[in-house]
């Protein structure tokens, strides 16, 4: 109804003997596109009690005082067209459809963008926990976020705040790696380490031993990107359980990038 009344649609205006069909467009439906304010777009009527009329009327009747959006129609002569249009086409604010719903006299079809059939087939999860494996897997291929991100717009924020846990978590590491191997302020006798963190600073620790290089945020952020998804999964539940304890809201204090 917050839809209907944004778009001025008054179902007594409505044709009692047709069946309306709608797509409602509203923030909190946000699994493909985001919308800003709720609308309506009319797309089909059918005269349920006088079928044979419905070549007549063209799936649309005029609905009086309605002011919401009308369905984008375009006639393809072909499947080659129709496949054309759909990878070349825009909608709304992104430059791709992810399907569209074909008539063919009284029958409707429903066709996908084989595009977004592949993007949804990378995610291929039903919840942002197993996107965030699945994206750990994927984020070191800069088209197939772009991809994700474009047909899946309301992934972006996940992936914006799983970034920065990951950098956050860096630094983290960062600063235990300080800690054991510059200041030496600490060592693994006194103060023991998790293994899963153990095994990354051991790592870091080698790239100085072995290429004589300094040790920097930069270095950390690069190591994280070549540990495989279930490690840095595994890191980031260290991370996570380290923020409860310490109960400092997922932030970290800078660390000052120190020499050997």
């Amino acid at each position: 109804w917050e839809a209907a009344s944004q778009c001025n649609l008054n179902i007594e205006n409505l044709n009692p003997y047709c069946c309306y069909t709608f797509i409602l467009c509203h923030p909190e439906n946000n699994v493909v596109v985001n919308y800003t304010t709720p609308s309506l777009v009319y797309i089909n009527a059918f005269n349920v009690i006088e079928p044979e009329i419905n070549d007549k009327i063209g799936g649309l009747l005029p609905i009086e005082g309605f002011n919401g959006k009308y369905i984008d129609a375009i006639s393809c002569a072909s499947h080659e067209e129709l496949i054309v249009f759909l990878e070349t086409g825009t909608y709304g604010n992104l430059n791709c459809i992810p399907g569209a719903i074909v008539w063919n006299k009284n029958h409707r079809y429903k066709v996908f963008n084989n595009q977004y059939k592949y993007v949804r087939h990378l995610i291929a999860c039903n919840n942002e926990r197993h996107f965030e494996q699945n994206y750990l897997e994927l984020r070191n291929e800069p088209s197939k976020v772009v991809d994700i991100k474009k047909y899946f717009p309301h992934l972006t924020l996940v992936i914006k705040n799983l970034e920065n846990r990951i950098f956050n978590l860096c630094k983290y590491l960062y600063k235990i790696y300080a800690e054991y191997f510059i200041t030496k302020a600490k060592n693994t006798s006194s103060s023991p380490l998790k293994k899963e963190i153990f095994v990354f600073i051991r790592s870091l620790h080698d790239v100085y031993l072995k290429d004589n290089q300094k040790i920097t945020m930069k270095v950390t952020m690069e190591k994280i990107k070549l540990f495989p998804a279930y490690r840095i999964k595994q890191l980031l539940n260290e991370y996570d359980n380290h923020v409860k304890e310490e109960g400092s809201g997922g932030a970290i204090s800078e660390v000052d990038e120190m020499e050997m």
